[in-house]
């Protein structure tokens, strides 16, 4: 049920009647005018806050324009700048094991070849190589026995590496790992054509022969894991990835250069924007918002009082 509304009639009674119709006039005429002054205060108020957000605007899309141009140039580069950067860290790891920059490039060359025909990465065969230099043992000799073992073992090319390395530097009692893949029962069975290593019981050094041996014998289990794995996808689509990474790191390598400087210029822009210029952008922006502020409450006492 709707609600009747109430109807309140007010009455002024007054002796001189066209007096007071004057004086309302007159108050409706200040108000009209008083409204008009708050108006202009307030359209001004507006262009000046509108001059301020351009203002802001102009900051925040040089802002935008240099992130963007610097995630852009990131975005396209990164791949090439990424793969030559992996090789720099590839090479650094074999000098500091080596001890030399010679030995280092071309332990990398050799690597860079076997994970080119082998279903392993460069990155896998490096650190398979570091594991085996770290025990003591010839990287560039045993790494290609190493993708055999891998594939045999079913495990990546550092954890084969890291399993001989464990036996290498601790003999055939620290062969936990290949003894259980069954890797050290093949060592043991495996008749080699030095009779002196057939015996039962083996030193450190006629233990570590022997293991190479087993594990390189053309014939045996271990050297034909890769061969098992060609034709497979896995293979061939380890062999793509290979020969696009070495292509980006090719390419990488030429633009070098170029990448210097453009790392160097960004990383001067970021390192310019110090803590006191945010301080006196923050400061600008402040006094600004303040004298809008200011000027918009001035307007409206003014046009009020007037």
């Amino acid at each position: 049920m709707a609600k009747k509304l109430e109807t309140l009639v007010v009455k002024f009674e007054a002796q001189n009647t066209k007096a007071v119709k004057k004086a309302i006039k007159e108050v409706g005429g200040e108000f009209e005018k008083t409204g008009k002054k708050a108006k202009q205060s307030i359209h001004g108020m507006r262009l000046q806050t509108s001059a301020l957000r351009r203002s802001l605007g102009a900051v925040r899309n040089n802002l935008l324009l240099v992130a963007f141009a610097t995630e852009g140039a990131r975005r396209a580069f990164s791949g090439f700048a990424q793969a030559r950067g992996q090789l720099e860290q590839f090479e650094a790891r074999l000098r500091s094991m080596s001890g030399s920059a010679e030995i280092a490039a071309a332990q990398l060359k050799q690597f860079m070849d076997i994970a080119a025909t082998t279903p392993f990465t460069v990155e896998e065969i490096v650190q398979g190589g570091v594991s085996l230099q770290a025990f003591g043992a010839d990287a560039e000799a045993l790494i290609p026995i190493m993708g055999n073992l891998a594939a045999f073992m079913g495990r990546s090319v550092p954890e084969a590496a890291n399993a001989f390395g464990r036996a290498f530097a601790g003999g055939r009692g620290a062969a936990d790992v290949f003894r259980e893949m069954g890797v050290l029962e093949i060592i043991d069975s495996f008749e080699s054509l030095d009779e002196t290593l057939n015996k039962e019981k083996l030193n450190m050094e006629e233990f570590r022969i022997k293991m190479i041996e087993a594990l390189a014998d053309p014939q045996g289990q271990v050297a034909n894991g890769i061969k098992e794995l060609e034709g497979t996808l896995f293979q061939s689509f380890s062999n793509m990835q290979d020969a696009i990474f070495t292509f980006q790191a090719r390419v990488g390598g030429e633009l070098q250069p170029f990448f210097l400087n453009f790392a160097k210029s960004v990383t001067e822009l970021f390192n310019s924007l110090d803590v006191t210029f945010i301080r006196d952008v923050g400061a600008a922006i402040k006094a600004i918002l303040g004298g809008a502020l200011g000027f918009a409450a001035q307007a409206i006492i003014q046009a009020t009082v007037a």
